[in-house]
């Protein structure tokens, strides 16, 4: 409600995963659009999966590192 204190907003824990969420959905927003691309084929979209699949697993290895180059709302 406007103008009702929020604990959690205050919280940088609560933020961080917060940022993470937006940054995970904009992946999987990309990665939606690239699958409605007219005129693909089966195998193309399974290739754009498994790219995906790899993917998650660079930024995995990437935040074990604490590296947060590809998360611009984590970063913040």
């Amino acid at each position: 409600m406007k103008g009702r204190p929020e604990p959690r907003l205050s919280n940088p824990e609560w933020i961080a995963d917060l940022a993470f969420t937006v940054d995970m959905c904009a992946f999987l927003n990309e990665l939606n659009v690239k699958l409605q691309g007219n005129g693909l084929l089966i195998n193309d979209m399974v290739s754009k999966i498994k790219a995906f699949e790899q993917k998650l697993k660079l930024l995995k290895n990437g935040l074990l590192q604490k590296d947060t180059t590809h998360f611009s709302e984590l970063r913040k």
